[in-house]
């Protein structure tokens, strides 16, 4: 009788082990924590996550938005939603904040290193990691508390600090102060310090500036970046406040394309596509995309995109028709993801040709980008 072979399972290095570890996607991490107390150990400890972010070599991009459902023939914002854009057919999945009410419906206001801003009713904001379930809610800013009822915040922000290891949270509110019209409140929110800080515009040399509505801030190399109106030489402008030097600047739009912002600043905004700030804005049944090709030198903006939305896109039948994109994302082979003004998820190549679209019924153009990560709070 022949002795059963003995199967000898090859010994990997601990190091080569971690190696492989910091490749894997971070779902399949998580998973792997139940594997052994040492891969447990190992995936939760803060130093891995930060070189797993750091060394991601493609990470998941996913779109997150608040949609809709129907109730009685009405249709009311509901749950959050994460869709996979990565996908040939792009599906999205439920997310639901468990430290929020079920009928809550929190709104997106920024995302960084895989964590998400949420507002509650303007000023109960939480930094929450879907993916890990760690959350923290903030407490109320000074002007929330010493001015209840008087206030609107206008200018929302979120971002990283890389010089202090530390997440940011940005305020800007409107005070409804008859004495100081229009005056607008600024605030910044240190995680890492827990607490809020006033920040004093008047030796940042900053324009009077106005918000066009609410807006979030759009982050791009560590600078918060809003669409607002320059009182001052009555033009819109772009407001940015850089989040390691805690200073303002405001910075030119495209000459040629100003007066089309003054009348339709609602429908214009700024976006970051392939690691540029850019904005867009609509025209002739078009949306229009302009890059700054080189960053806070006016002349440097070019026109590089016109999408335009089929007429079968346009009248279907998920939403009212409406020929206007909202630039998200873009793609590594220069394709442009946006929203049609709000239920359908389109997909342009480079030369403004509509390649797809889908119907997963975004509120309000609600949506935003965020990157999977194991990351956790600071300390």
């Amino acid at each position: 009788m022949d002795k059963k072979k003995r199967v000898v399972v090859p010994h990997l290095p601990d190091d080569l082990i971690v190696l492989i570890l910091l490749r894997l996607p971070v779902k399949s991490l998580l998973r792997f924590k139940c594997v052994s107390k040492s891969f447990f150990s190992l995936i939760s400890d803060n130093q891995f996550a930060i070189s797993h972010f750091d060394l991601a070599a493609s990470p998941a991009h996913r779109l997150l938005c608040s949609a809709y459902i129907e109730i009685a023939h009405f249709d009311y914002p509901s749950l959050l939603r994460s869709i996979d854009l990565s996908s040939s057919s792009p599906s999205s999945v439920a997310l639901i904040p468990p430290f929020l009410p079920p009928s809550c419906n929190p709104q997106i206001r920024g995302s960084c290193r895989g964590f998400i801003l949420l507002c509650h009713e303007y000023d109960n904001l939480f930094i929450w990691n879907p993916l890990t379930g760690a959350h923290k809610k903030l407490p109320l800013s000074p002007t929330a508390l010493s001015r209840p009822k008087k206030h609107c915040p206008v200018y929302y922000g979120f971002g990283y600090d890389a010089s202090t290891n530390d997440y940011l949270v940005f305020l800007g509110s409107l005070d409804f102060n008859v004495e100081v019209f229009w005056k607008t409140d600024y605030e910044l929110f240190s995680l890492r310090a827990n607490a809020w800080k006033t920040i004093e515009v008047e030796g940042n040399h900053l324009p009077s500036c106005l918000s066009l509505g609410i807006r979030n801030g759009i982050l791009l190399n560590g600078v918060l970046h809003w669409l607002t109106y320059r009182r001052d030489i009555k033009t819109t402008a772009i407001l940015a406040f850089d989040l390691m030097e805690k200073s303002f600047s405001v910075l030119p739009l495209p000459p040629p394309v100003v007066d089309v912002y003054n009348f339709f600043r609602l429908l214009s905004d700024l976006c970051v596509l392939d690691g540029y700030l850019c904005t867009y804005l609509p025209r002739n049944n078009a949306t229009e995309i302009w890059v700054m090709n080189e960053y806070r030198v006016s002349s440097s903006w070019k026109k590089c995109a016109e999408l335009c939305m089929t007429s079968e896109a346009i009248d279907a039948d998920d939403g009212p028709p409406h020929p206007y994109i909202s630039p998200i994302y873009s793609t590594k082979c220069g394709d442009i993801v946006g929203l049609n003004g709000g239920p359908r998820v389109v997909k342009f190549n480079a030369k403004g040709q509509m390649l797809e679209h889908h119907s997963f019924r975004v509120y309000k153009r609600e949506a935003i980008m965020y990157t999977e990560s194991l990351l956790s709070f600071p300390y």
